[in-house]
């Protein structure tokens, strides 16, 4: 008898398995959920309710961590991790919606709700749809005088264009185009001086170079404009709480939007940031962002997320969240992630931003691994290889 292990990192690895040893298709359709564990976390539960809870999930051959005080009493809340996979979840949570406690039947919808059960298809922006089976490249054009790094600044429409084509040849897949530096101690900058900065530059990079643009802007009035102009999506590094009128202006429009985690504001936001626990507080923050701008009336397949790297956080915050990349995608939208050439790489390696190439291309192969949809580079050509590499580490071979 020979027996071995597989490894299966996503649902098209199990599917290609089972394809192997001659499963029907339709018993492959039917077992492939149940292939993935899913972690889940559900916080501050009734005593009562956690036993029930572990009964219910033992029932369905899966099961659930609860306080030891609930058994005895010794305890009135507790939390509870559920240990399962998605097709248990479903059952689950229908199990759920039929019992008499409150708080479970609540817990039933919330899993029927919840959207990282479900596959994230990609998103959409002016009419055009990015799927999620491949990863994106966004070059970073920088109009400012004062970025962090200054390889990255350009002036002029002739730099500037010379810039974006070589980002073109180079395989970017858009670019994101800033206008206001948010370096950690950056000082805002108005809304006419933004468009000034954008006037003479966007409209000819909108005709000249044939790639979607990303406006990265917190501010509703250069959203505005910058839309009109025809932009594809807005990276708004508040997340829609820096301006208010900020929901309104991208309800109105067909642009996706990117909502970013941050702590402070650019001015403040490094002085002394402080987490009880970063990864939930980020998940839990990015989640209420994204449920504002679902109720302003933007539809949920155009909101891409971004934990906001470097964002009011500490170097052991930056890399915590880095590891934790799987839990944001829970969130049920595509991650954006931008650790190009930031200080989490320098305060390590203790090098300049001209010298951490390499520290990047390492952090965004680990973003890519952690579920990284769309990476925010300085260096095309780099993050392009990374990607081509690590979608021929995620295949296999096996698919083409």
């Amino acid at each position: 008898m020979r027996i071995m292990p597989i490894v299966c990192r996503c649902r098209a690895d199990l599917e290609h398995e089972m394809a192997g040893i001659s499963a029907s298709p339709a018993g492959t359709l039917l077992m492939a959920d149940k292939g993935f564990a899913v972690y889940l976390k559900v916080f501050q539960v009734p005593a009562t309710e956690a036993n029930i809870i572990k009964q219910e999930m033992l029932s369905l051959g899966c099961d659930a961590a609860v306080s030891a005080g609930c058994c005895n009493r010794s305890v009135t809340y507790s939390d509870v991790l559920l240990l399962g996979d998605r097709k248990r979840y479903r059952l689950f949570a229908d199990k759920l919606k039929s019992q008499d406690f409150r708080f479970l039947r609540e817990l039933g919808n919330a899993l029927d709700a919840y959207p990282g059960l479900e596959q994230i298809p990609g998103f959409r922006a002016c009419g055009r749809f990015f799927p999620a089976d491949r990863r994106y490249v966004a070059g970073i054009l920088n109009l400012t005088p004062d970025s962090f790094y200054a390889g990255s600044r350009v002036q002029g429409l002739r730099e500037v264009l010379n810039r974006a084509e070589k980002m073109a040849s180079d395989g970017a897949d858009l670019l994101d185009v800033g206008a206001e530096s948010t370096r950690p101690g950056a000082m805002r900058l108005d809304a006419s001086d933004e468009i000034n900065r954008l006037r003479d530059i966007l409209p000819e990079l909108r005709r000249q170079i044939p790639l979607p643009l990303s406006i990265d802007t917190y501010k509703s009035e250069v959203a505005r404009w910058c839309m009109d102009l025809g932009c594809e999506i807005v990276n708004d590094i508040s997340g829609l709480d820096f301006d208010p009128g900020m929901a309104e202006v991208l309800a109105t429009g067909e642009s996706a939007v990117v909502l970013m985690h941050i702590k402070g504001t650019p001015v403040d936001m490094q002085q002394n940031p402080f987490y009880h626990d970063v990864i939930s507080e980020v998940y839990f923050e990015l989640e209420r962002k994204r449920g504002c701008a679902i109720a302003a009336g933007i539809s949920p397949d155009r909101i891409i997320l971004d934990p906001g790297i470097g964002f009011g956080k500490r170097l052991e915050d930056n890399y915590a969240v880095l590891r934790n990349l799987p839990v944001m995608r829970g969130l049920g939208s595509p991650l954006m992630l931008g650790v190009s050439r930031k200080s989490l790489i320098g305060k390590v390696l203790d090098n300049q931003p001209e010298e951490r190439l390499n520290g990047t291309a390492v952090l965004n192969t680990l973003c890519l691994s952690g579920g990284a949809d769309i990476l925010r580079v300085h260096d095309v050509k780099e993050a392009k290889e990374a990607v081509k590499l690590f979608a021929a580490f995620e295949s296999g071979g096996n698919y083409g």
